[in-house]
């Protein structure tokens, strides 16, 4: 069966991309949102403590999966969410414009809400 969405956007006559398409953009977030881990970079960086290095961003993630203080975790499990954080869920997270990551100063902070982020959470609100 063919799918009659484009794969990748088509440059203008101008050579610019045009905007990628509303539905697109949700199918975008919908993948990205998928992931718990993900959801919970976002929540933590929403609650004002932005930007966050990578570390504590692992830190706070590890303790609220785990459900115990970050000193009975071991540094292994904690080491293994960080890795999974810079190689993975936060990259992912950028490329959907989510977050942004300054590798030089190890930030992770949240990027500028677009209009079609709010009509999604307003279209999640309602389901």
């Amino acid at each position: 069966m063919a799918n009659d969405r484009p794969t990748e956007s088509t440059p203008a006559t101008d050579g610019t991309t045009p905007p990628a398409s509303e539905e697109a953009v949700f199918d975008t977030l919908l993948d990205v949102l998928s992931y718990s881990r993900r959801r919970q970079i976002l929540s933590r960086l929403d609650s004002g403590r932005t930007p966050m290095s990578l570390a504590n961003l692992a830190d706070e993630i590890v303790v609220h999966e785990r459900d115990a203080p970050l000193a009975e975790i071991p540094a292994r499990d904690v080491k293994q969410v960080y890795m999974s954080l810079y190689h993975s869920h936060v990259p992912r997270l950028e490329d959907a414009d989510l977050v942004e990551y300054d590798q030089e100063r190890d930030a992770v902070s949240l990027r500028e809400r677009s209009p079609v982020v709010d009509r999604y959470e307003a279209l999640v609100a309602r389901c």
